[in-house]
């Protein structure tokens, strides 16, 4: 059952795991996730919104904004190291400093660079009399497409009222120790239109991706990215964000971008049908796998209580009790119908009534119920060997009424012979006696042999005694092993006349409440159950009864001796 249960959980693990994974996630933290808990996972997946590919990346500042909100519109083309944002700080000693997020677009290390910044209130008036600060920014050691600076500040000294910068980038020193410098032109004022309604920006960020600032444009003799990058015309790929310049004229512009939202609306209604049809056959196959399994498992536990019931019914048959075996049998029917079966419970009827017949001494009816079972199996064993004892147990009869005519002839004889008023010795009654001791003495000395001892030696007679319904006496000892302090480890044994005939058990046990006489070569053993931490003079369990009979060749227990009857 175990195993069923491992191999479905392998199995349907594997669907929210195709499902999270259609939708971006990892496949096999998703299968484990779904083996372990699978209805958490399934419901967990389908819910699950769909991971954009972009959105690990890191989202970069393109609006140039200062400190209240004015865009940059003064730009150094020629520069290869762009001015990404800005921040200006006044601290509590009224002292005024800025904070520059630099982007290096060149492939070589950035060392140092020397800039001049001009200052402007927030009515672009100069900030001082000289707004202009020489700074330098130096061992920064930015590599390709590395951000740098923005965690240093640079202090305005004397432009206590500066909100806006302008910021040229006069010299720049690289790793190899090469250098850029301006040239004197000026900086190419442009103007790049941002896209600051948030509905528009989110659906071309959702295509392009989220460094989306603008739509491009082409100007005279430059271009501008979607990014927000200023290009020469003749750049044929963005320096931000190397993205190829027909491409992004072609595609991000307003009627691309709404082609290709159609298309990915339209995409995603397809594969929403299509994600919808995955689901519905998943949840089918999953609960049609589980109804497989759970009627395997059942049918796996059917098989098990009937061939449970067959294995325990053809045990109690073994033994002689035919009652608890045809019930056993007719259990095994209620849930499958097997001929065998009922032609079990026919040899089990017949059997039974053999058997009680011969209790009773009728063993001539006896041998015509054998006869009945023959007649089902020819071959049945049980059956043969009960004939020979009901054979032979019909010749005894034979051979005992012979003797006891010959010996009521006998005495009608001598008691002619008596003159009257003479004395009558009661020989024979004597001589039974006598063998009884005797018999009961060669008994207890087996017992001895075996390294058991019975009781003291006042126990000079068996326990219990009964007729063996074969002419002879069926006898009871119970004996403790031969040096035990309390006596509880115990056997019962048994005779037909000298004929020592075995034990109750094949260890010894705890010790026994009786012993009575039952039907005809029947004895009633009842045992003493100890719970656990049972003082030994206070049992508390429930005693348990097993019937041992004389079958004329062997003895049968009614039921298996069970291990908690061991010793104490």
């Amino acid at each position: 059952m175990w195993i069923a249960i491992v191999i479905t959980a392998l199995v349907i693990g594997s669907i929210p795991a195709s499902i999270a994974s259609s939708k971006g996630r990892d496949f096999w933290s998703w299968y484990f996730y779904g083996v372990c808990l699978f209805f958490f996972a399934m419901i967990h997946a389908i819910v699950l919104p769909e991971k954009n590919s972009n959105e690990n990346t890191i989202p970069i500042k393109t609006t140039l904004v200062t400190s209240v909100g004015k865009t940059i519109t003064k730009f150094n083309i020629d520069c290869p190291v762009e001015i990404r944002n800005y921040e200006i700080f006044v601290n509590e000693q009224q002292l005024t400093y800025c904070a520059i997020d630099f982007f290096n677009l060149s492939t070589q290390t950035v060392q140092a660079i020397d800039l001049t910044l001009l200052c402007y209130d927030s009515f672009g008036m100069t900030a001082a009399t000289n707004n202009a600060v020489q700074a330098l920014m130096q061992d920064e050691c930015a590599s390709h497409k590395q951000h740098f600076g923005k965690n240093k500040t640079i202090p305005l000294p004397n432009h206590l009222s500066t909100r806006t910068l302008e910021v040229i980038i006069n010299k720049i020193l690289f790793s190899d120790g090469s250098t850029w410098e301006k040239e004197n032109n000026q900086l190419r004022e442009v103007k790049i239109e941002r896209i600051t309604d948030k509905l528009e920006l989110d659906k071309i960020r959702s295509i392009v991706g989220f460094d989306a600032y603008c739509y491009p444009k082409e100007l005279e003799d430059v271009w501008i990215c979607v990014c927000g990058k200023l290009n020469k015309n003749i750049d044929p790929i963005c320096r931000r964000c190397n993205r190829e310049k027909s491409f992004v004229l072609t595609n991000y512009n307003q009627e691309g971008i709404e082609k290709s939202t159609n298309r990915n609306l339209h995409n995603q209604e397809v594969a929403s049908k299509k994600r919808r049809k995955t689901y519905t056959i998943s949840i089918l196959a999953i609960i049609i796998l589980l109804v497989g399994v759970g009627f395997g498992v059942s049918m796996i536990n059917q098989k098990r209580a009937y061939d449970s019931l067959l294995s325990q019914a053809n045990f109690a048959m073994g033994n002689g009790n035919y009652d608890e075996a045809i019930s056993l049998f007719e259990s095994s029917l209620l849930s499958k119908e097997v001929p065998s079966v009922k032609k079990s419970i026919q040899l089990a009827d017949n059997l039974q009534k053999a058997q009680q017949d011969a209790n009773s001494h009728k063993y001539d009816l006896a041998l015509g119920d054998l006869e009945n079972v023959f007649k089902i199996d020819p071959n049945n064993a049980d059956a043969q060997k009960l004939k020979t004892v009901y054979t032979a147990a019909i010749s005894q009869q034979k051979e005992d009424l012979i003797a006891e005519q010959k010996e009521i002839a006998r005495l009608a004889k001598e008691t002619r012979q008596i003159s009257p008023g003479q004395a009558v010795a009661p020989q024979e009654g004597n001589v039974e006696v006598k063998n009884g001791i005797e018999l009961f003495n060669l008994q207890r000395a087996t017992i001895k042999s075996k390294g058991f001892t019975v009781g003291t030696e006042n126990n000079t007679e068996p326990d219990a005694q009964v007729a063996d319904g074969f002419g002879n006496t069926l006898y009871a000892w119970v004996a403790f092993e031969t040096g035990s302090a309390t006596g509880e480890s115990q056997q019962v044994f048994f005779f037909i006349g000298q004929k020592y005939l075995g034990t109750d058990t094949q260890e010894s046990h705890g010790p026994t409440e009786s012993i009575t006489a039952g039907d005809t070569g029947s004895m009633i053993v009842t045992y003493i159950v100890y719970q656990k931490n049972d003082p030994m003079s206070s049992p508390t369990g429930k005693p348990f009864k097993i019937t041992y009979h004389w079958n004329g060749q062997k003895l049968v227990a009614s039921t298996p001796f069970q291990p908690q009857f061991l010793s104490y």
